[in-house]
């Protein structure tokens, strides 16, 4: 059918392009429909391709129908070219092969290292991701690397011209090897071939029409295509994102960061005016952007220089701006939320709203992945299914996160935290057998040793067992090739084969014997990665266990992993580049905030502005044109919501640029706009969702009361003084038996360094019991040696402890010397003493372990209390009994008994903490001749103990959380699940 020839056109903004696309080309072709099968049409992405395929069935109604050939020309690799090229020449392409990334990244890896030996791997292959940025950058741009010498380096720095030497990596050396093997860089390949395409058509002009649409031409190489393109006599270029009210500025006001950027210098190098570019004759006549809309967008995206005109916007005519306040207002929302768990919600509501109403789509878009992750949570919690169509990156996959940990428990030295995370893995592929005892008590505490028959030896004295359980011992047994080789240096090849060979082994299979490792997108996606990794490793060096680990890290972090789409028919969940030319009834742009809309473009590391500038490179800048460009297009959907966090990870965010602008124009408008546009109704449901139901009430303090036949009927000296103060710590562990556990790689406690002290002062006190001689210092080393050896078996955490501790060990036996002058001699050591405290419901059975016991010149014994710490209880507290521990010490040594051990005529006269410390070595002493009184103490605490226990050995007595806070105790395992942070706020200790 004839039609008027236009070799280039536009989508007006207020049409999605894609649809209105399709929609022309089907009623241009209506009633000719081999027409449509006839034409061939390049689009920018692979997603596009996808879409407009999808779009064609429903302009149909899913009749069937004979497509156009859809090809994508941006977003594509080099045999989807080579395609293209042999579809349209007839011939494969005789060009070379275009290097792989990962060999790339490799070989520039390698000659960073060889020209500065300090870089490791990893900040070798950082800087070889750059060095490769750089020469795509200068590819893409169709540049030559050897003008980097005719850069005239006197006019810099000294640092740059150091920095041009360095690149003489890409200049000189780079070219050399790609020669050698016969290669090309995957830019240049892609530039050679569509330029082979664009002569080819240029000498042989199809017979067929061909359309290039939703392209800007940002590539010289895809620019040069669609100039040939719109000289064919049936070719065709559709623009995207255009109008020519946006264009209509002199050309030097439109600069790096202005969304038409990329469009101007295309028309610019095809010598067309923009207002002489026609809208594209399939677009309906109701899709132009309505002049509202195009006056406020054209003011929100104006250049710096005319920015200074919003101060007269207040002058144009009050219908005019009625009309652009009206027009906002319905179509724009604001949400701004504290967290971006909130807003991840806000968007997921808002999400649900628009589906509610049949047939209204809504997609939602955002350059941050761990945003859009959450957004899928929040989504399925609301029952709406979406994926991130952008894809997982590689790293972050369960495949990908089991082959590491693989290295990571070999580089950390069997690290618990790691241990534990592989044998949970849910592609763990072994039995799980004594995992759970594994977890809480043989993994935790300090850390165990970090050789692996050390390792096996210390889990099996924590478990109380011959042999460490079924799961850990296959993970060890596996271990055994990588950790002997872990710090030679092997070939790529070899690390490989025995990495996924060990991974095989530990993980699981299907019901067909296949490994779960490889199934899925993501498993698929990691083995791709691991075969190109293996067909070039010839080409790298041998590396060490870690510089492996460093190579799959930063292969994985560049790649990405796509789930099969099952998301809600009319939701989507759109990276940036994959929302380009896909509309929806409702935009959704998540993360509103400078550094995501737009992200930092960051720095150049080897070229300044200017060398960028001198050398013929675009400014880093215009990646911020080029998403410009894209938000406008986003914005001119029907419905559009902005949403934003106010903070992240705890710091204050800065409001977009964008929405910056968008809110200094409104508010030159109309003052109160900006206010009108927010929702709060969107944050008051996003906190009602975990807001119980029914009103807040208030917590209460625990008050258990359990049956006197529950209680405990034998507590310790140090037991009661936590009755005293926080009684329900007791209730949780003697009556609920709750105990906490320890945590992974727990710091040496000072609990812990209190036993090894308290065995070295028994063992010295035993062997010394009579006469103390002149080298007792070096018995007290080795004696110290052997119980911190036992004790903590990691010398790595031990060696820092030992001089703090013979210090202290050194102060004591001053002490002691002086001590022993009084005639007093040591008689017991770390005994356990038993007494009956009569209540109504029957004795209580009160035990102390004592630390020491001396027998004094008047034969009477000395209790002793040893602290190894720097903080004593008070004088106050122990003479008042609100630290009982000493004097129930005394009490039960003197009215109880011990089942090894007996003392004649066992009358206390004397007790007396005695602290043991870096810093000091002192006796505090209550005694019959001293200041502070014995005899009064001991009366007043055996009362108080009788009462105590009598008070609850009542079942009306509760065990109270805290009764006092200001005499909370030093520590406590329970006052999480006591909520004392919710009942005590402002720490008046009420009920309520």
């Amino acid at each position: 059918m004839a039609r008027a020839h236009q070799p280039i056109s536009y989508i007006p903004l207020g049409a999605p392009f894609l649809a209105t696309l399709v929609q022309g080309l089907v009623n241009r072709t209506a009633g000719y429909p081999e027409q449509l099968m006839q034409m061939q049409i390049l689009l920018p992405t692979r997603r596009a391709v996808r879409v407009m395929r999808d779009l064609f069935l429903d302009a149909t109604d899913g009749r069937p129908l004979l497509l156009p050939r859809l090809q994508a020309i941006a977003d594509v690799d080099a045999d989807e070219l080579d395609i293209l090229i042999a579809a349209a020449t007839g011939n494969v392409p005789d060009i070379q092969s275009a290097i792989s990334s990962t060999e790339r990244l490799s070989i520039l890896a390698e000659q960073i290292r060889k020209r500065d030996s300090a870089y490791d791997l990893a900040r070798a292959l950082d800087l070889s991701q750059l060095l490769a940025q750089l020469i795509d950058d200068v590819e893409n741009e169709g540049l030559d690397l050897n003008r980097f010498e005719r850069l005239v380096p006197d006019i810099y720095a000294t640092h740059w011209q150091e920095t041009l030497q360095f690149l003489d990596i890409v200049r000189i050396f780079w070219p050399q090897i790609l020669v050698e093997r016969g290669m090309m860089d995957p830019a240049q390949r892609r530039n050679r071939l569509l330029e082979t395409l664009a002569q080819h058509w240029l000498t042989h002009p199809p017979a067929h029409p061909v359309l290039i649409a939703g392209v800007t031409g940002s590539l010289p190489a895809v620019a040069g295509l669609m100039d040939v393109v719109r000289g064919l006599p049936l070719g065709e270029i559709i623009l995207p994102g255009f109008d020519p009210q946006f264009m209509a500025l002199p050309g030097y006001l439109i600069d790096d960061v202005h969304p038409m950027r990329d469009l101007h210098h295309l028309l610019t190098k095809f010598d067309v005016m923009p207002d002489a570019v026609p809208v594209w004759a399939g677009t309906g006549k109701s899709v132009s952007p309505q002049p509202e809309w195009l006056s406020f967008w054209t003011e929100v995206m104006a250049p710096s220089a005319l920015t200074s005109r919003w101060a007269n916007l207040k002058q144009q005519s009050p219908d005019r701006l009625n009309k652009i306040s009206g027009h906002i207002t319905q179509a724009l929302d604001v949400i701004e939320l504290d967290t971006a768990a909130a807003e991840a919600m806000a968007v997921a509501l808002a999400m649900r709203e628009t589906l509610a109403v049949t047939d209204k789509t809504v997609a939602v878009v955002t350059p941050d992945r761990n945003l859009a992750t959450q957004i899928m949570a929040c989504c399925a919690r609301l029952g709406v299914d979406v994926n991130d169509s952008a894809g997982t990156l590689l790293v972050k996959t369960g495949q990908a996160g089991f082959l590491l940990l693989i290295l990571d428990i070999v580089m950390d030295q069997l690290h618990p935290v790691d241990v534990l995370a592989l044998l949970r893995h849910h592609l763990w592929g072994g039995d799980r057998n004594g995992l759970d005892q594994l977890d809480a008590t043989g993994l935790r505490g300090l850390r165990p040793p970090r050789d692996l028959a050390a390792f096996r030896e210390e889990i099996c004295h924590r478990l109380n067992d011959t042999a460490v359980p079924p799961c850990l011992d296959r993970l060890l047994q596996a271990f055994a090739p990588l950790w002997d080789d872990a710090e030679t240096m092997l070939p790529l090849q070899t690390r490989l084969q025995q990495h996924v060979q060990i991974a095989e082994s530990l993980a699981g299979h299907d019901a067909a014997g296949h490994s779960l490792l490889w199934q899925d997108e993501d498993g698929e996606a990691l083995s791709r990665t691991l075969a190109q990794l293996l067909e070039n490793s010839a080409q790298m060096p041998p590396l060490t266990l870690r510089d492996y680990a460093d190579l799959l890290r930063h292969i994985w972090t560049a790649q990405t992993s796509n789930k099969i789409d099952t998301s809600h028919p009319r939701a989507v969940l759109l990276g940036t580049f994959e929302a380009r030319l896909i509309g929806a009834d409702h935009m959704i742009l998540a993360g509103m905030n400078e550094g995501v809309w737009p992200p930092d473009p960051g720095f150049d590391p080897w070229l300044s502005r200017a060398m960028r500038s001198d050398f013929g490179l675009p400014a880093l800048d215009t990646k911020v044109g080029r998403l410009a460009h894209d938000v406008l297009q986003f914005v001119a959907a029907p419905r559009v919501t902005l949403t934003r966090t106010r903070r992240q990870s705890g710091a204050v965010t800065i409001p977009s640029r964008w929405l910056q602008r968008m809110d200094t124009v409104l508010s030159a408008i109309n003052r109160e706009l900006p206010a009108v546009l927010r929702r709060p109704d969107i944050a008051v449901l996003v906190a009602a969702l975990d807001r119980p139901d029914g009103p807040a009430r208030p917590v209460a303090r625990p008050a258990p009361s359990p049956p006197v036949s529950l209680r405990p009927i034998t507590l310790s000296a140090t037991r009661l003084e936590t009755l005293m103060r926080d009684p329900y710590s007791i209730y949780a562990a003697k009556i609920l038996r709750l105990s906490a556990l320890d945590d992974f790689d727990e710091p040496v406690s000072p609990a812990l360094l209190g036993q090894v002290m308290h065995a070295v002062l028994q063992e010295f006190n035993q062997g010394h019991a009579d006469v103390l001689p002149s080298t007792t210092h070096s018995d007290l080393r080795t004696l110290l040696d052997d119980k911190l050896t036992a004790a903590i078996p990691d010398a790595t955490v031990r060696a820092p402890l030992q001089p703090r501790l013979l210090l202290a060990l050194h102060r004591y036996l001053e002490v002691e010397r002086t001590w022993r002058d009084t005639g007093a001699r040591p008689v017991l050591h770390e005994t356990t003493w038993t007494v009956p405290v009569k209540t109504p419901q029957g004795d209580v059975t009160v035990t102390a372990r004592v630390d020491r016991i001396d027998r004094c010149a008047d034969g009477k014994i000395a209790v002793f209390d040893y602290k190894t710490t720097t903080a004593l209880p008070s004088i106050k507290d122990v003479t008042l009994g609100l630290a009982p521990q000493l004097a129930i010490e005394a009490l039960v040594v003197e009215r109880g008994v011990c089942a090894d051990h007996t003392l004649p005529r066992p009358e206390v006269g004397l007790m007396a903490l005695w602290q043991v410390a870096p810093r000091e070595s002192r006796l505090l002493i209550w005694g019959d001749e001293e200041k502070n009184k014995l005899r009064p103490v001991l009366d007043g605490t055996w009362d108080g103990l009788s009462r105590l226990l009598v008070t609850f050995a009542n079942d009306a007595t509760p065990y109270y959380s805290l009764p006092d806070i200001a005499a909370r105790p030093r520590y406590s395992d329970f006052e999480h699940l006591a909520r004392v942070k919710e009942w005590s706020v402002g720490g008046d200790g009420g009920d309520e």
